[in-house]
């Protein structure tokens, strides 16, 4: 692999009382010999529109050339 890119992400949240408020930094690119993109995403736990405590959760996705992809919490290609 010699290129990575990141194209869009989405989430989504059914615990009540928590809403999805889209992705707030992001990135890709190669990284010996795997791509890797991955995107830090914010819920907002809170009632009638108004946040009262934010969270953050990072998803990073790693893909070879050979089709294996792995899943990790992080918030870097590192």
């Amino acid at each position: 692999m010699t290129k990575a890119s990141f194209t869009r992400a989405d989430g989504e949240t059914k615990t009540p009382g928590w809403r999805y408020d889209g992705v707030k930094t992001k990135g890709g690119e190669a990284h010996k010999g795997q791509a890797r993109v991955w995107a830090k995403h914010r819920f907002i736990l809170g009632a009638g529109g108004i946040g009262i405590k934010t969270d953050d959760r990072c998803l990073r996705f790693n893909g070879t050339a050979n089709g294996k992809i792995k899943g990790e919490y992080k918030c870097d290609v590192w």
